[in-house]
């Protein structure tokens, strides 16, 4: 006779989110042909929450938690106990009240730039804009560790660009250089307890800096033609890398070479490689999703009759080389792939209505483009989808 115990836990947890925000915009002219952009916001957010659980049964692969145990927590750690070490006597703290954490954030953000038009269809624009994006707590952490509130994200992203139509409008031409300049990035990631369960948290590793040129060429070369290209190229790295971090670094290197960092064991030690951002070997992992991009496609309509057209479209994209996980283990690096795309539509303008099939994925590219705890998320794989519309409008 076999008894089977499966690991089982009670969680309770919520949150209110409170939002206030006063913004204005205005456009200066100078001339008729130059102008400047200006403009604030002021933002205020509140969130409160709380978040309790019992375990029931030995041995359970998530821990109990409550106010006691974070508070137990926190004080472990400012006696210089390891994340891992704290969390295992803070569970001994436990006393039913459930933890409770509030987050405020306030800002001032705002926009500044300027558009000059060189001629009717060419215009020249620069901008500098300070974004933010507030921060938060992560309310379904498994553990003190993971229950960490993560600080706003703030962020300047300045741009160059050209927008310009050419041939007599028969051709538009879209260039942007920009460069974003990250503070305290929130980078979601996997997090394994000290138990050994799997929590999806939201932490601030480190900065980021990200540059790089977009371009897109839209051409017409007869009235029922449509060809396009969008280029785009990027080059980003982590910046202002938190200490925690680049002590991280330090247990898994150690680890590789079979030293334990006390007062973690070997496998405690391990456990540092392949985690946050950094990788399996104690490097930082790449910054996720920032490959080169090109995509090439177009349309034609065929006139049926005086208002029924048919119209193939085509489209294939390129995605360069790039990191889908923030650990950049092994799975996570992928090799540039391509993807098709097309579709047909039917369509009557004068009845108001339009017929369309679409295939996505067409060539049914089997693609990782996503990992969690090195576990592997694949894109869609060959769609058709059939859509029936109809404008109910004046005719």
């Amino acid at each position: 006779v076999s008894t089977l115990t499966f690991p089982i836990s009670t969680a309770r947890y919520g949150s209110t989110f409170e939002n206030m925000a006063a913004f204005a915009q205005f456009t200066f002219r100078i001339s008729e042909s130059l102008r400047l952009i200006g403009g604030l916001r002021y933002t205020h957010d509140k969130l409160d929450g709380f978040h309790s659980r019992v375990t029931p049964v030995p041995g359970a692969s998530n821990a109990v938690f409550d106010q006691g145990v974070y508070d137990e927590y926190v004080r472990q750690l400012g006696l210089g106990a390891t994340p891992a070490a704290a969390q295992t006597a803070a569970v001994l703290a436990s006393n039913g009240t459930p933890f409770r954490q509030k987050v405020s954030n306030n800002n001032l953000s705002g926009k500044a730039g300027i558009q000059y038009d060189i001629s009717d269809d060419v215009n020249l624009f620069a901008s500098a804009t300070r974004g933010f994006k507030s921060g938060g707590w992560n309310a379904r952490g498994t553990a003190p560790v993971a229950n960490q509130p993560f600080a706003p994200e703030k962020v300047w992203s300045y741009e160059l660009g050209l927008r310009s139509e050419w041939l007599d409008r028969k051709l538009r031409l879209n260039l942007t250089a920009f460069k974003l300049d990250i503070e305290d990035l929130q980078t979601p990631s996997a997090f394994t307890a000290p138990s050994g369960a799997i929590s999806f948290v939201t932490q601030n590793f480190a900065g980021l800096d990200n540059k790089g040129i977009e371009a897109e060429l839209i051409w017409q070369p007869v009235e029922d033609l449509t060809l396009f290209a969008f280029v785009g190229t990027q080059d980003a790295e982590y910046k202002d890398i938190d200490p925690r971090i680049i002590a991280q670094q330090g247990v898994c290197r150690n680890a590789i070479n079979g030293i334990a960092t006390a007062p973690l064991t070997l496998a405690q030690s391990r456990a540092q490689c392949s985690s946050g951002i950094v990788n399996p070997v104690g490097n930082i992992a790449p910054p996720v999703r920032t490959p080169d991009t090109l995509t090439l496609g177009g349309s034609y309509r065929f006139r049926l009759g005086e208002s029924l057209t048919l119209t193939p479209n085509f489209a294939w994209a390129k995605t360069g080389d790039n990191n889908v996980g923030t650990n950049g283990a092994p799975i996570s690096l992928v090799d540039a792939y391509d993807t098709v795309d097309a579709g047909l539509t039917l369509a009557n303008e004068d009845a108001g209505w339009q017929i369309q099939a679409n295939c996505r994925n067409c060539s049914d590219e089997l693609q990782i483009v996503s990992t969690l705890s090195e576990l592997p998320y694949v894109q869609d794989p060959r769609t058709w989808s059939l859509t029936f519309k109809y404008n109910f409008g004046d005719r």
